[in-house]
Order: structure tokens, then sequence, then C-alpha cells
């Protein structure tokens, strides 16, 4: 009798949105995922770099501005941080910085603004609250109708500690990131948001164009909006756990929770050291085909 294959289905796919059809779906450099997906923080974690990077379209030194922003939410109270408006009890903004430096991808130091957050800090400054999310927008100032006139990302970075304020990061030191592209005048990019009680940082990945659009003020007139389609995702729409979880036992796979015990791992990013007998499955770059299996 031939043996069940075991398979490994990772507990963080239970944070992984299913899309109901790929145009749902944000594409990224090395990973795909569905608005409303969160990916969880070590707990570890000190203090955490949310960042918006640029250069010009082909990587040349240009005077491309691009602002970052951050809404604060508290239990319903929106409070904000820019370069000129900022809380330094647990959160602290790099500046303005309105022009960008040449990159080069391999060396990876790219002209960013960004926002350090203090872990500890902002996990007491929303003790008592009931929710505490930190929102990060950008708006292109001067320089581009859209985000597909440059090169630029939005994404997250683990630190030891505070860092001095320098107007270029290590790209390539990220723990994820995504690569912006828009239209016509969509010059206002809501990347993602830091969901401080739960530790997770929460997918969002929406544009809106440049006429009265999302600036980082008007998202708090929008957060029943946010927290249904993207904070409260995870509550009411179907996860990858589940879904992958059916197709197990539909072809007779057997589940197992001891990942060294297993042939094949799901996750939906590769996993290093992998053994020679495992298999990898790996959801962001299967994403489409599943999706198609269950059209």
């Amino acid at each position: 009798m031939e043996r069940k294959a075991k398979v490994y289905l990772s507990e963080e796919l239970k944070k992984y949105i299913v899309p109901t059809e790929m145009r749902d779906v944000s594409f990224n450099e090395g990973t795909t995922f569905t608005p409303g997906s969160r990916i969880s923080l070590d707990k570890e974690a000190k203090y955490i770099r949310l960042f918006c990077a640029w250069t010009g379209k082909n990587n040349e030194a240009t005077h491309h501005d691009i602002d970052l922003s951050a809404g604060i939410v508290r239990d319903g109270v929106f409070d904000r941080i820019s370069f000129y408006s900022q809380d330094g009890d647990f959160a602290v903004h790099s500046g303005d910085y309105t022009s960008c430096q040449e990159f080069n991808p391999k060396d990876g130091m790219i002209t960013a603004e960004y926002i350090d957050i203090d872990v500890s800090k902002a996990k007491e400054y929303f003790r008592n609250a009931k929710e505490g999310y930190v929102i990060i927008a950008n708006n292109i100032f001067s320089g581009a109708n859209n985000f597909s006139g440059l090169n630029s990302w939005v994404g997250v970075q683990l630190l030891d500690g505070r860092v001095s304020k320098k107007s270029a990061i290590n790209l390539n030191k990220s723990l994820f990131k995504i690569k912006m592209g828009s239209k016509d005048n969509q010059r206002f990019h809501i990347g993602l948001g830091y969901d401080v009680k739960n530790d997770d940082i929460v997918m969002i990945d929406l544009y809106e164009d440049g006429h009265g659009g999302s600036t980082i003020d008007s998202i708090s007139s929008k957060m029943d909006m946010y927290k249904q389609n993207f904070f409260g995702a995870i509550d009411y729409k179907e996860n990858m756990f589940s879904i992958m979880k059916m197709f197990c036992k539909v072809n007779d796979y057997e589940l197992t929770e001891e990942i060294d015990c297993a042939d094949v791992i799901c996750h939906y990013t590769d996993v290093e050291d992998l053994k020679d007998t495992q298999e990898m499955f790996n959801i962001s770059n299967n994403l489409e085909k599943i999706v198609g299996m269950l059209q």
C-alpha cells in the first residue's frame, strides 16, 4: 500500500486571505499577496521601520519628491506623524527629502523617508486601547504624475535600535517590501498598517488619484472601510489554511503538525533548510494555480 504524503500547513496561512480572482491580488517582487493578509512580526522585535524608498525610473538621481506620513488610530481617535508633525514618544519621522540619489540594486542603498517605531513604547501607548493601528501613506509631491514614473517601494524593516537620521536605507534588508506602480494621476498610495495589539503587518496597497484623494488626514473619515476591508479581513474572509486543509482532505493527504516529518511544507514564502526529501509549496508563487482550482 502506497504511503500517504504528509503535508505541513503553516499556521501563518490563517492570516493569508484567499482572493476571489487574480485582479484582487497585489503582485510584488518575490511575493504575491491579497490585501487584508497579515505578516506576523517577531515577538522579540524591539524597533520596526515603516518606509517609503524611491529612485528615478532608470535608478538615476532625480528631483522626484515623495512624502511619507502615518495615521495613528487608537479606539477611533486619529492622529498623525509626518516630517512636520512628529510623535517623539514612540515614533520618529526621518525628515523630508525632496530628491533622490542614484540607486544600485546590488548595493541596496536608496533614498527613503521612514518612521521608526519603538515597539515597547508603542504597546504602552496602546495598552488600554481595544485597537491600535499605524497606517502609512505616500504621496508624490513633485516630479511624476504616478508611481509608474519612478522606481519606488514601501515596506518594513526590523532594527536593533533607533538609527540616527539619514536620507538612505538598505532596501535589501527588508522584512517585506511592496513595489509601487500606478496609472493616470494616482499619486497617493496607502501601503500597509501596523496592528500594534497583535504584532502584525497588514497589507493594504491601495491607490487613489491626486484630486481630493487619500491624504493621511482623509483616511480618518474612511476608517470603517479600512477596518472592514483590511484590518478585519481575516475575521470574515476565507483564509488559505482552510482552503489547503480542504484540498488535502479531498486528495487523501495526511496532515502533520511536525514540520520535520512533512513531505510537503505549505507556506506563503519559501522555508529555508529543507531536507532533500521535502518539497516546498509556496502559496505566493502558486496563487494563480490555486485561484484557478477554486473557479
